[in-house]
């Protein structure tokens, strides 16, 4: 009797467990911007959705991103990426190495926003010459965060942001990240060359 009770118990517990969260990882496999194929730009899109992107996996609640084999050098941007809505999930950006991939922004444009209630993970990336300048931005050259994001083993170079207020103001932060809500963590993260311009 007490076999067959410790057995129900036991049967029993497993069957209250959780069920396994959805997940997708989206293989970025073109490093033109925009071009055919899964780029960076349409792998975000497919995580904001949960859809195929120009044919990029589905996203699938928390989502990861990874970059193909080929995916190496200079990621050169033609327009800010997409914000990142987490509407669906948690999204993790995780690169090759800060040696071997740079995700790079163009004049007066910044790469990353993260909207306020998303949580984003991004790794193993340089991300340069994000500037958001010339249009009354406030601050965030590479990364603009509203949300919770975690910067891990990622250089941060040369990129700039503009405050049109004054030296002193809140704006005049953030030339490679300016967290303006949420969280911000950063671990093993490197930050160069990155300017804030302060414009009467």
């Amino acid at each position: 009797m007490r076999k067959g009770l410790l057995i129900s118990l036991v049967t029993a517990g497993f069957a209250m467990l959780p069920a396994a969260a959805h997940a997708a990882t989206i293989a970025v496999d073109t490093s033109g911007d925009p071009d055919t194929g899964c780029t960076l730009r349409y792998a975000i899109d497919s995580a904001n959705q949960d859809s195929s992107v120009n044919g990029c996996t589905a996203g699938n609640g928390d989502d990861t991103i990874v970059f193909g084999s080929g995916i190496t050098g200079e990621q050169d941007l033609n327009a800010p990426l997409d914000e990142i809505t987490g509407t669906h999930g948690s999204l993790t950006i995780d690169g090759p190495g800060t040696n071997d991939l740079n995700i790079k922004g163009a004049s007066g444009n910044r790469i990353f926003t993260v909207d306020n209630g998303a949580t984003v993970t991004i790794a193993n990336l340089e991300i340069s010459g994000g500037d958001a300048t010339g249009n009354n931005f406030s601050g965030g050259g590479g990364i603009l965060s509203n949300g919770d994001l975690t910067l891990m083993e990622v250089l941060m170079d040369n990129n700039t942001a503009e405050d049109h207020e004054s030296a002193t103001s809140a704006a005049a932060f953030g030339g490679a990240v300016y967290a303006s809500g949420g969280s911000l963590t950063v671990d093993q993260s490197d930050f160069t060359n990155n300017t804030v311009l302060v414009v009467d």
